[in-house]
C-alpha cells in the first residue's frame, strides 16, 4: 500500500468526516531531526496553543518489514517529537480502512481535549439545570439516559 493512499483514505473516511475542514492541516510536514536531520510527519495539525503529529502506520512498512534498529530508530523520533512539544497521535491504516467511524471519535476525543476552547481551557459556564444534570449524572456512577 502507498503513503498516498493511506493518506488518501485518512483524509477522505476519518479527518473530513470528523472535522469538515482541512484548515490548520498541513501533509507531509517538515521537521528538525534529533540526528541533525530533516523528518516527515504524516500530517502536522498546527492550532494555537498545541501542534500536533498524526501518523498513519501500515503494518508493512510499520511492521513486518522492518529491523530492530529500525523499530528502535522509529520508537526514538516519536519520544524526540514529543520532547519537542508535539503531541503524537498514531492510526494503524488497517484501523482506518475497517474501523474508520472509531478514528474519527479519536480525532475529536483530540480536539475536545486539547482545542475545546480558544483558549485551551476546557471549563464552560453551566446554569443551574445543566449543573443539576451534571451532579445527577455523577451521582448516578454510569451513563445516564435523556
Amino acid at each position: 500500500m502507498s503513503f498516498e493512499a493511506e493518506y488518501e483514505a485518512f483524509l477522505q473516511q476519518v479527518w473530513w468526516p470528523a472535522v469538515g475542514t482541512l484548515e490548520d492541516l498541513h501533509p507531509e510536514y517538515e521537521v528538525d531531526d534529533f540526528k541533525d536531520g530533516r523528518r516527515f510527519i504524516d500530517f502536522a495539525y498546527i492550532r494555537h496553543p498545541h501542534q500536533v503529529a498524526i501518523e498513519i502506520d501500515g503494518y508493512g512498512t510499520h511492521c513486518r518489514d522492518m529491523t530492530r534498529w529500525q523499530h528502535v530508530d522509529h520508537i526514538n523520533r516519536q519520544t524526540y517529537l514529543v520532547y519537542d512539544n508535539w503531541k503524537v497521535v498514531r492510526f494503524v491504516y488497517d484501523e482506518v480502512k475497517e474501523k474508520p467511524r472509531h478514528c474519527q471519535q479519536r480525532i475529536l476525543h483530540m480536539m475536545g481535549i486539547w482545542f475545546g476552547r480558544e483558549d485551551g481551557s476546557l471549563q464552560v459556564e453551566l446554569d443551574f439545570r445543566e449543573r443539576e444534570v451534571v451532579r445527577l449524572a455523577l451521582g448516578e456512577g454510569k451513563p445516564i439516559t435523556p
